[in-house]
């Protein structure tokens, strides 16, 4: 009796989920480095994160001080707060330009 071949090639094809996908090392180093969906930071990225947060709190700070000195109202200390706190560059720099020179 003379046994029987077995054709590895079109086996590997098939798995009991379906069709096997081959990926290569470009594939995967490409999710390694992928700047979007990368949970491991730079330390440099990180300190201008740090440093971004401080100058924040600095803003907010020197904005309650003000707000006791009695150079703002309540309702223009708000609005100062939001505008720091929004997305806008050109309202950031604003809200930077009253604090400075109040």
């Amino acid at each position: 009796m003379k046994p029987e071949q077995v054709n590895y090639d079109s086996e590997l094809e098939h798995s009991i989920y379906g069709t096997i996908s081959t990926t290569t090392t470009e594939g995967l180093w490409s999710q390694i480095t992928a700047n979007d969906g990368n949970v491991y930071k730079t330390p440099i990225a990180l300190l201008e994160e740090r440093m971004d947060k401080l100058e924040l709190d600095n803003k907010l700070l020197r904005l309650k001080i003000l707000g006791m000195e009695g150079k703002f109202t309540q309702e223009e200390i708000s609005n100062i707060r939001k505008m720091l706190m929004s997305n806008d560059e050109a309202s950031i720099t604003v809200a930077d330009c009253i604090i400075e020179n109040s």
